[in-house]
């Protein structure tokens, strides 16, 4: 069920073409614009999440960054409340992401990770709580009246892969790169396309739709910071500025999909509850 929940909605869009004739140029195109959309989409979120180790090594103060965090989390989550199964999908993969990264921690040089990254991984665990993913209702209160964060698989990654030492490009490549492999793997559990033919669909379509994604996702968050260079401030008011900046160039480019996305829901019991 995991894996039907893991392509962003792609399934449907797929399934749908089963009583249609597809031909391998239609789903190219449908690779391509899923992938390409997705790489727009996420790349202000990974590097939204990947700015937090950044600005925690360069002194900004614990609870600033916190804040941050939480901020960039509900984002997420305000961004993706009509999407139900990409919203599952992300917070999910998040929690997983962050129930590896202490055994990712514990195998690097202790030298390399700083208190303040320690510290966020602390508070992100402590933020989520047991119940994080409850895809049904609303966020609830906690205890010290703050709200229970999900965390969202995007800021996750991005914290992970600064964590890791990956470079910021990679990181968001790595991850639309995932995406456009999920929606190639729905199309082969539907039958629409073999294994080895898929293989070769995402290496020839995937690729390319992938970094056109990102490209844009980048110059995206370049035009909504060009007035940050101006703007005179101190240091944590600018990463704030930054930040919310970056989260409001998130965009994707492939309406007809965010259409039918909500249609996962009825797929999954039209095939596995009746």
């Amino acid at each position: 069920m995991q894996l039907f929940s893991d392509t962003n909605g792609a399934d449907p869009m797929l399934a749908k073409t089963l009583l249609q004739s597809c031909s391998i140029e239609e789903l190219s195109d449908f690779i391509y614009s899923v992938s390409r959309s997705n790489a727009r989409f996420s790349t202000p979120l990974v590097m939204s999440g990947y700015s937090l180790i950044q600005q925690s090594e360069h002194g900004l103060e614990r609870d600033e960054v916190h804040r941050l965090w939480s901020q960039i989390d509900d984002y997420v989550d305000t961004m993706l409340i009509t999407n139900r199964p990409g919203r599952r999908a992300s917070v999910d993969q998040g929690l997983g992401l962050v129930r590896i990264a202490s055994s990712f921690s514990d195998d690097r040089d202790k030298n390399h990770a700083s208190d303040n990254t320690a510290d966020l991984w602390a508070h992100i665990r402590q933020s989520i709580g047991k119940n994080g993913i409850d895809s049904a209702q609303s966020k609830r209160p906690l205890t010290n009246g703050s709200y229970q964060a999900k965390g969202h698989a995007a800021p996750i990654y991005g914290i992970l892969s600064a964590d890791l030492g990956m470079t910021p490009l990679d990181s968001c490549r790595v991850f639309a790169f995932g995406a456009a492999r999920d929606a190639v793997s729905a199309a082969v559990r539907l039958n629409l396309i073999g294994p080895m033919a898929g293989l070769s669909l995402l290496d020839r379509v995937g690729r390319k739709a992938v970094e056109e994604g990102l490209e844009e996702g980048l110059v995206g968050m370049l035009h909504s910071s060009r007035d940050e260079v101006s703007c005179d401030c101190v240091e944590f008011s600018s990463a704030s500025a930054k930040i919310d900046r970056w989260l409001q160039s998130a965009h994707t480019c492939a309406p007809s999909l965010d259409t039918v996305q909500p249609l996962a829901d009825l797929l999954q019991v039209r095939l596995f509850r009746t």
